[in-house]
């Protein structure tokens, strides 16, 4: 058994073009972790870890609340 981790943080934030302002924003941290069974084969070491999976939950979860129109 293999461990395998990322961690991800991620930010946005919409401006209001004709203002300038700042109208939302929004940080968003996520981790991911997963035991892996490795196994040996003639062509070396197989390990599948999903590698982008806390940056995916990490994106989720920034845009889980975007409104519509936060102005």
């Amino acid at each position: 058994m293999v461990q395998t981790s990322a961690n991800a943080i991620v930010s946005a934030q919409v401006i209001d073009r004709i203002s300038g302002r700042v109208v939302w924003k929004k940080r968003a941290e996520e981790a991911f972790s997963e035991h892996i069974l490795q196994l040996s084969s003639p062509i070396g070491m197989l390990l599948t870890p999903d590698k982008h999976a806390a940056i995916e939950m990490a994106f989720g979860k920034l845009f889980e609340d975007l409104p519509e129109r936060p102005y």
